[in-house]
């Protein structure tokens, strides 16, 4: 989203409960059918319509990029979870997960790569604020969820920030998506909650 607009980075983020359908699916070794593969192919044409063209040095297809990157390991993040670590306390998992990222983070903090060390006490004020509520609380809710769903339906649920991000995005910031983005979005935003009412039906909560 530094790249490119809030929309954009959100809509190409929230593919993922796409790929953690393939990810459970192979983790699982569930026997895939059609319907995933259709779904696989309805998002790759609607990140053809948010960005038609691939340049690197546009900020649509940067932001996608990102997004889409993003999206791939947050869905691994969230398959591991329900595959291997339901069983363990919500908080617990959050806590090593944020371990983790902190000593991945030292050499960035140590060395100032990029000037990642906020330049003012406010910005620091903002970052513990944005960690607490979104990363510790937000995410041990989210983990909490995975428990009682499995990690395709429980994204479906998160995927409810594309529309609060947008909204949010038009009202504070003043961004206003394109044709382009509102069409690529309502389509990733239909596949999502067509994956729920399938599986729903499926029995395959």
């Amino acid at each position: 989203m530094q790249v490119s607009t809030v929309a954009i980075g959100m809509i190409s983020f929230f593919t993922f409960p796409i790929i953690v359908l393939f990810l459970e699916t192979f983790l699982t070794k569930t026997k895939i059918n059609l319907v995933p593969i259709l779904y696989g192919l309805l998002i790759l044409l609607s990140v053809f319509i948010i960005s038609p063209k691939i340049d690197f040095n546009d900020s649509i297809t940067l932001g996608v990029f990102w997004g889409l990157l993003s999206a791939f390991f947050v869905a691994l993040r969230h398959t591991i979870v329900k595959v291997y670590l339901s069983e363990y306390n919500s908080f617990s998992i959050i806590k090593w997960h944020t371990l983790i990222v902190c000593i991945c983070y030292i050499p960035f903090v140590l060395f100032d790569f990029g000037n990642f060390i906020p330049s003012s006490s406010s910005d620091w004020w903002y970052l513990i604020l944005l960690a607490l509520i979104t990363t510790v609380l937000g995410h041990s809710l989210f983990v909490r969820g995975m428990k009682s769903f499995n990690a395709r339906v429980a994204s479906i649920f998160s995927s409810v920030q594309i529309l609060y991000g947008g909204l949010m995005a038009y009202f504070i910031l003043s961004e206003t998506p394109t044709i382009n983005t509102i069409v690529g979005g309502l389509i990733i935003i239909s596949v999502v909650i067509h994956q729920g009412v399938y599986f729903k039906k499926s029995k395959d909560i």
